[in-house]
């Protein structure tokens, strides 16, 4: 059987190679982007806050206040934030005082999404094409043997 019908093999690495390119090809595209983004925030401490108060000593930040300033996207949003509720005229407060978040590296946005990796899903879908090529192969010989019967010498 393996011997009559060994051109299969040789068509079904091939064709699978293609078929695992192909498929991994569609994935990719179909599998949303993910971009990612990073900024440098640095907090100032509050004279106004009153610390032993919270129960927390001096040098500890309160974890409310970390995830709020992690929904901040930038300095731009504490300004419009200060000039609406007139911070600087109802309470005679400085800007410095008024924003005790101080932004050193504001977030960029990526050029190239950091997922899909199209090369990595390329190569899996081709690799696995080529696996699984013969073993799909075993049933298009064993259906091909029983089509065809074996000519008698």
């Amino acid at each position: 059987m393996f011997k009559r019908f060994r051109w299969v093999f040789l068509v079904k690495l091939p064709a699978g190679a293609l078929a695992g390119l192909l498929i991994a090809a569609v994935v990719t595209c179909l599998t949303p982007k993910i971009y990612e983004s990073e900024a440098v925030i640095e907090v100032k401490p509050c004279a106004n806050l009153p610390v032993a108060a919270l129960g927390r000593t001096e040098g500890e930040v309160p974890g409310w206040l970390l995830s709020e300033i992690e929904k901040m996207k930038s300095c731009a949003v504490l300004e419009k934030v200060t000039a609406g509720l007139e911070f600087t005229n109802r309470w005679n407060l400085a800007k410095d005082e008024v924003l005790p978040v101080l932004v050193h590296d504001y977030p960029m946005i990526a050029d190239s999404p950091i997922s899909p990796n199209v090369t990595l899903n390329l190569a899996i879908g081709t690799a696995l094409g080529l696996v699984l090529s013969p073993l799909l192969a075993l049933p298009v010989m064993w259906r091909l043997n029983r089509r065809t019967p074996v000519a008698e010498s």
